[in-house]
């Protein structure tokens, strides 16, 4: 007989950042009475330390800790913060973090690992550290200002490498109530508008209009308009003929504009395009 499975997976959260008083609001809403927390806070005023995974002999600590207590799971949050020393525009600094997951990763521990998003939306630093990743997620806030509480949408960026499959995104909606705490968690399909996709190519490296209006199967005047739009809010960088994410400035390009009849040599023609109903 098949032994019987677990009631629960035992894991381990090491929480570099957050105030110690947030975590525990945090972990009763969310009724997260069942996960261990190790809390730099907590561990700082017992012992005057913090967790550095950036240091060997606190991976070293972290793995006997997780071997000796059974745990199967470990949360990392956040990268920036339990990496002290790291530098992750550098991928040779990131390497012995990388074959230290790849380690527990052999001793049949999952870990998650939480960082932060640089200003195109992308993961911050190296891209050496997505190379073990088995999936990676992104989180896009979604939440509009008569929004209470926290409204976002996952994205699967790198899918499991066991299928390949493509995942839907998903659109979350957290709301605490304000005399219990108890955390409210909703959870359906995202449908997001063209626009917003439209928006979510540039942000992955997509630059001229001509391909996202292929890849969109939208028609070019339509896109004129949305990167004219998107332009205008500061939500994108560069110019008509060459889109950028907010984070990353434009090269400066002298252009002169003449009077003329032909498209061509005006670079504001892709905001002049009378088919009203492009979209």
């Amino acid at each position: 007989m098949p032994a019987p499975a677990p009631s629960h997976i035992p894991v381990l959260y090491v929480d570099g950042e957050m105030a110690l008083k947030h975590s525990k609001y945090r972990a009763r809403g969310l009724d997260l009475s069942k996960v261990h927390h190790l809390h730099h806070e907590h561990l700082f005023n017992q012992s005057g330390t913090a967790v550095n995974i950036g240091e060997p002999e606190d991976r070293q600590r972290l793995t006997q800790a997780l071997i000796e207590q059974g745990y199967r799971v470990l949360i990392l949050d956040n990268l920036s913060s339990l990496a002290s020393g790291i530098d992750e525009n550098k991928g040779t600094d990131y390497e012995p973090l990388a074959n230290w997951l790849l380690d527990l990763r052999r001793r049949k521990i999952t870990v998650i690992v939480i960082h932060h998003a640089g200003r195109n939306g992308m993961m911050r630093g190296h891209s050496k550290r997505e190379d073990a990743c088995s999936w990676i997620i992104e989180l896009r806030n979604a939440r509009q200002e008569t929004d209470p509480g926290a409204k976002f949408i996952s994205h699967f960026a790198k899918p499991s490498r066991n299928t390949g499959d493509p995942l839907p995104d998903l659109l979350w909606h957290f709301t605490t109530d304000k005399t219990t705490g108890i955390t409210d968690i909703k959870c359906e399909l995202s449908v997001e508008n063209d626009y917003e996709m439209f928006i979510q190519h540039v942000l992955e490296g997509v630059q001229t209009q001509a391909d996202i209006a292929e890849m969109m199967g939208k028609h070019r005047g339509c896109v004129s308009k949305w990167a004219a739009k998107a332009l205008q809010e500061g939500r994108l960088k560069g110019s008509p003929r060459k889109l950028l994410p907010p984070g990353k400035a434009a090269a400066a390009v002298k252009t002169r504009v003449h009077a003329s009849d032909d498209d061509d040599d005006d670079p504001l023609a892709d905001f002049r395009d009378d088919d009203d109903d492009a979209c």
